[in-house]
């Protein structure tokens, strides 16, 4: 049976007469006078399923767009599939949503190597898949993939930030990368090389990769304080940070820990590493935290709770994911009432290459979002952050990396 996280713009479609028509435009398929079908494909299975909270929050804020009358009185269906992060799943379950329900477009698909594997069938198709929840350099490279868009800043970015910040603000001497053998964790080891360019390339003193199916990364650990790292940089999902930072503790072993930030919710990461309060743990953020004080009274937190509580009331409003899937919900909206009623598949892309500056609900200030033809890459931005009292602080200024 199809699952459509949409269940909330099926029952709202009901309101659509009262908001008026939409202006006639121009349409592909996926697009009419009322309404506009979006698809998804992520993991609510698997290995990845920790994320079912963004795809949740996705489905409910497009449920919110639809209350409030939709996107030039058009209303939004949007229609989501597991794919149990299996990247053969992920084909065919995007051929479905093409093929079989008609979407106009698809967006935030979850996963490098999975959205990868469906990029050759929707470039075929002329489908736009934009937003991919993925920091791999190659989602978002506009030549090779150029029907495909990323959104959230690249792991090689990260990994620059990172570097100089170990070196500049920290004084390490010796790092060490635990990084997953496939372009995920390649790309955080790249951006790390890039950050501490030629004359900090002496500073690596080792980089441990690691299998997405292997138990346990025990050992890579252990080499890494073999190498005498000072500072360890675990460039993983979420199961492997945790795994690292407890076999860290395990080795009576206390350096500088950075985690990505794709792996440092509090709620679904941390808490299985099991801290103990003594951890020196950096990571880096570029949406706002709604359950920080300091940004409590910020319009869009408000917003953003009052939306958790009247649409998604059992949702954790500690839950970064629930964020982030209502930041790229809000550019998706903006990129929609760019396009206007020319709702081709054509016009979406050509309005999703064209924002400028915009900086979405519940994105740090400082943090603004550009795209272009040839720039797929919609935050370039970060700012760092160290857990402290159960929460992450910022530390220091936004920093930005090509």
């Amino acid at each position: 049976m199809k699952h459509r996280m949409g269940t909330w713009a099926s029952l709202l479609a009901l309101a659509q007469l009262a908001c008026g028509p939409a202006t006639a435009g121009t349409y592909d398929e996926g697009a009419t006078d009322t309404t506009i079908k979006i698809g998804n494909v992520a993991a609510a299975s698997g290995a990845v399923a920790i994320y079912l909270p963004y795809r949740e929050a996705l489905s409910r804020c497009f449920a919110k767009i639809n209350a409030d009358g939709g996107i030039h009185g058009r209303k939004i269906e949007f229609i989501s599939y597991d794919d149990g992060y299996n990247p053969a799943r992920t084909v065919e379950q995007t051929r479905r949503l093409v093929e079989g329900d008609g979407v106009l477009f698809l967006v935030g698909g979850v996963g490098t190597a999975t959205s990868l594997a469906a990029a050759p069938y929707l470039a075929q198709k002329k489908v736009p898949h934009l937003f991919v929840a993925s920091s791999a350099s190659k989602i978002s490279d506009a030549e090779l993939f150029p029907w495909m868009m990323g959104w959230q800043p690249a792991a090689a970015q990260e990994g620059a930030v990172f570097a100089r910040y170990m070196v500049d603000t920290l004084g390490t001497s010796k790092i060490g990368v635990l990084y997953q053998n496939d372009d995920f964790g390649r790309d955080f080891l790249a951006g790390v090389k890039a950050g501490l360019g030629a004359d900090g390339a002496g500073r690596l003193v080792a980089a441990r990769p690691y299998e997405a199916a292997e138990p346990t990364i025990t050992s890579q650990i252990a080499q890494i304080k073999a190498a005498g790292a000072d500072t360890v940089y675990l460039a993983a999902t979420g199961k492997f940070v945790a795994q690292g930072i407890k076999a860290i503790r395990e080795l009576g072993w206390q350096p500088n820990i950075f985690i990505p930030y794709v792996a440092n919710s509090p709620e679904l990461v941390l808490k299985a590493a099991d801290l103990k309060g003594d951890e020196k743990l950096f990571s880096a953020a570029f949406l706002k935290d709604p359950g920080d004080p300091r940004q409590a009274t910020a319009d869009d937190v408000k917003e953003w709770l009052a939306w958790m509580d009247k649409y998604y009331a059992g949702g954790n409003t500690s839950e970064v994911f629930n964020v982030w899937g209502w930041s790229i919900c809000q550019t998706v909206a903006h990129v929609l009432r760019q396009a206007g009623d020319t709702l081709t598949r054509a016009n979406v892309l050509k309005a999703a290459n064209s924002l400028r500056d915009y900086r979405p609900p519940l994105v740090l200030p400082g943090i603004l979002l550009s795209s272009s033809p040839t720039q797929h890459r919609l935050v370039k931005c970060l700012q760092l952050q160290r857990f402290a009292a159960g929460r992450w602080a910022p530390e220091g200024e936004v920093a930005c990396a090509e």
